[in-house]
């Protein structure tokens, strides 16, 4: 009997070593002000910014305490300053001034408003998997943003070094100075 009881302490352990090598964890935490400004004679941008937290490799082992923290943004651009918006007329890019349509997100559902001091977002994102968990090329289902909320509105300019991450596709060059 003490021999079962070792050996199962021993493979728990293994077990425990074992996902810990193998543990991944990703989470976005959104700051609590959205940055506000205009960049054309009919365009608006908002800068959604929020923290990303990473632990571990999700392609593989890892070292067990590996993490890193960094900020990201996702830019949402509307036609006017205040009102209420159907997301059809809300355009979200992961990179600043994209115009690309390839990186911006479609198929949206829900609202914005801006007030003066306030951006509440109640979007839903589409999702293309079906039941079977495979990619499809037309909207499965729709899940809320899991950002969406009330967000105080800071009318100001923004430093946006870093907001893009490492990477920003050429077809996504600016055709606005920042």
């Amino acid at each position: 009997m003490r021999a079962f009881k070792t050996i199962a302490v021993v493979i728990v352990c293994l077990l425990a070593l074992f996902f810990t090598f193998f543990h991944f964890d990703y989470q976005e935490t959104p700051y609590p002000d959205v940055y506000f400004k205009k960049v054309a004679d009919d365009k608006f941008e908002l800068a959604f910014i929020y923290k990303v937290e990473v632990s571990g490799n999700m392609h593989g082992p890892s070292l067990p305490f590996r993490s890193s923290t960094h900020d990201r943004a996702k830019w949402f651009y509307v036609d006017r300053a205040t009102g209420v918006f159907d997301a059809n007329s809300v355009v979200l890019v992961n990179y600043r001034l994209c115009n690309d349509p390839f990186h911006s997100q479609k198929n949206m559902r829900g609202t914005l408003e801006l007030s003066k001091s306030q951006a509440i977002f109640a979007l839903e994102m589409p999702r293309y998997t079906d039941a079977e968990g495979n990619s499809t090329n037309t909207v499965q289902r729709y899940v809320n943003w899991e950002h969406n909320g009330r967000y105080n509105l800071i009318n100001e300019r923004l430093s946006v070094k870093g907001l893009d991450g490492d990477y920003r596709p050429s077809s996504c060059d600016p055709t606005v100075d920042s």
